[in-house]
């Protein structure tokens, strides 16, 4: 059954088309994913397919009778609406409309009685579609399930913007859907939020259509990929290592086609040329050059179609000047309250220089605190906070509040310190602001932009120890992949935050986990601190063994608890994602190689061996858990 159904659709925003004569389908029970670089319209895709927006020309057609929950990528509430309000908004309307029904029809008088009847049973029919009877009641089960019924009277605007994100999901679930339309659910949450996300919309019964930029989320949950790109919606089956395998294999398809097409064109456009000398000069050569004047107008028509053109990637390079300082930073005996709320109690750790360390925890634990203290008071003769004396913090503030929204792009630039004009529009431009882009007030940039204009503050600074809060939020995934190729050869110390876990696995060999007002330290990729945090709660959720009074207790080897089969399979699934990220490094180095591009080849190559020593590390555990279940 057709949930969706797109025909030949086109959306136009004044002179800036987004889509042309595009069409699909989404059948009943598909999990598909919409990805594409920002803004290609891919919200505005989701919206046409909600009927919240229509298409310039086309037609969407939905199921009649499907009960559809959205969750939106950012959440609209009146000021003042409180939690529990939001949740009974549509409850509350649809209670008044059958009032006024009821009202109206108590009144009617003679013809007026049947029409006051049909708006009764209308109104009445969509109060039993909610299940208006129950509806208090399931809000009250679900503001205790998604842990949100303390702060029932809190205002909606108050909330985080992961509290935001499970609240939306929450009003999206009281409908009982059948369907979910989620945009960009990942954001905000942590990374306890996150792996709750993804079990649940795992073992979802229904047809799930979400547009993110997590590629994890998009690894574990969907079966289908949607792209947007260059007005158009392509199709690709499997999850998105499997998308991204599939548009690289037919990008180098086109490509060898496409040179081997230009190819033959010159060689017959050089023997015409040829010919048609030959035919001047001696007339019987005239059968031969019309003959290949032929072919080479047949082989023209039959033209292959050039590669599209790549959208527009960001190119990062830190180049931050070498430091003498074997500690980089030193925390010892932190401590720090806010609002009256201990956050750490007497926390100490190092980073060496060249480390790279993740820092992760619940959301509201005080990561971000912890990051605003190191760069605002952190030097090497404080108490607590030691900051080697040649180390230069680079800092991405997840808030963005280095940024001053009066300024214009460039103008935020210059004052960070660009050298020149020509200085600050070469960087602008690597970070994809170009022409008027340079021009605009930094208050009507998007998330995305800001946090590019804050990665190029980076590259005037040249700092050798990267301070980083959220980078990636509200990049598409090209510039994602842009930022990790950087960090990855970043020859600094890097600190950061992030719930995309992903970009840990490719740029964190040290984990720091904020834990009950506790800093601990897990050596090692976020995968394997994963499994290892997986396992130690496992173990702890164990209840204790009763002691047996009046019995002498004999010393025993405890026998070890079998790891349960999501264990297992997280590890498969870790070392599925690496295993096709090698093989596509090994076809980079190779390509590399034989263009004569050494350099790249060899970073490719030095990745490559990475992904060997963590697949070895991986491969070696997955045997242990193995043998650990017997078999």
């Amino acid at each position: 059954m057709h949930v969706f159904r797109a025909c030949g659709i086109s959306k136009e925003y004044g002179a800036r088309t987004l889509f042309t004569e595009v069409s699909f389908t989404v059948e009943a029970g598909e999990k598909l994913g919409i990805v594409g670089a920002n803004g290609t319209g891919k919200t505005t895709l989701v919206k046409l397919l909600l009927g919240l927006e229509e298409p310039s020309s086309g037609s969407v057609t939905r199921a009649e009778g499907v009960r559809i929950g959205y969750v939106p990528q950012y959440l609209a509430s009146p000021p003042g609406e409180s939690v529990e309000e939001y949740l009974l908004r549509e409850f509350r309307a649809q209670m008044a409309a059958v009032r006024a029904a009821e009202k109206r029809l108590a009144s009617a008088t003679g013809d007026d009685v049947e029409k006051a009847m049909r708006v009764y049973q209308q109104a009445r029919d969509a109060f039993e579609r909610i299940e208006g009877d129950q509806y208090e009641a399931r809000v009250a089960k679900m503001l205790e399930v998604f842990g949100l019924a303390a702060k029932r009277v809190q205002p909606v605007a108050s909330l985080s913007g992961g509290e935001q994100n499970v609240l939306s999901l929450a009003k999206a679930l009281l409908s009982r859907p059948e369907v979910l339309v989620l945009d960009e659910p990942a954001n905000h949450l942590d990374y306890v939020g996150m792996a709750w996300l993804e079990e649940f919309l795992m073992s979802f019964h229904g047809t799930i259509v979400m547009v993110s930029h997590n590629r994890y989320l998009l690894d574990r949950v969907v079966t289908g990929i949607l792209e947007v790109a260059h007005g158009r919606v392509r199709r690709y089956a499997g999850n998105y290592s499997t998308y991204r395998r599939l548009k690289l294999e037919e990008e180098l398809r086109q490509e060898r086609a496409y040179a081997h097409y230009e190819r033959r064109v010159e060689k017959l456009q050089k023997l015409v040329q040829r010919f048609a000398d030959l035919a001047r000069a001696h007339s019987n050569w005239g059968a031969r050059y019309r003959a290949r004047l032929t072919q080479l107008r047949h082989v023209t028509a039959e033209a292959v179609a050039a590669p599209a053109a790549a959208q527009p990637r960001a190119a990062i390079r830190f180049d931050g000047a070498h430091t003498h300082a074997n500690i980089v930073l030193r925390v010892q005996n932190y401590s720090k309250q806010y609002n009256g709320r201990v956050l750490f109690e007497q926390v100490s750790f190092d980073i060496t220089s060249g480390e790279r360390v993740a820092l992760v925890g619940p959301n509201g634990c005080g990561k971000t605190t912890l990051l605003r203290d190191i760069v605002t008071h952190g030097h090497w003769h404080h108490e607590y906070l030691r900051v080697g004396p040649s180390v230069r913090i680079g800092y991405v503030a997840q808030q963005q509040e280095l940024l001053d929204p009066r300024r214009t792009v460039y103008e935020e630039l210059r004052a960070a310190g660009a050298a020149s004009r020509e200085h600050a529009l070469a960087i602008l431009a690597r970070l994809l602001f170009r022409d008027e882009a340079v021009d605009k007030l930094v208050g009507a940039l998007s998330g995305g932009e800001r946090n590019r204009l804050q990665l190029a503050r980076l590259l005037v600074h040249e700092p050798n120890f990267l301070i980083l809060d959220e980078p990636t939020n509200h990049l598409d995934i090209e510039t994602c992949e842009a930022v990790e190729e950087a960090l990855e050869e970043f020859r600094g110390t890097l600190l950061v935050v992030s719930h995309d876990r992903y970009f840990l696995d490719r740029v964190a060999t040290r984990i720091l986990e904020v834990r009950e007002r506790r800093v601990v330290s897990y050596p090692g990729s976020y995968t394997e601190f994963w499994l290892t945090r997986s396992a130690r709660e496992e173990a702890a959720a164990q209840p204790a063994e009763r002691a047996r009074p009046h019995v002498k207790e004999t010393v025993r080897t405890p026998r070890p608890r079998k790891p349960s089969p999501y264990r297992i399979e997280q590890c498969e699934r870790a070392i599925a994602v690496l295993e096709e990220e090698k093989r596509r490094c090994e076809h980079a180095a190779a390509e590399a190689y034989a263009a004569g591009r050494y350099q790249e080849g060899t970073r490719a190559a030095q990745r490559l061996s990475e992904l060997e020593a963590e697949l070895h590390r991986l491969y070696a555990d997955w045997v242990a858990l193995q043998e650990s279940q017997g078999v």
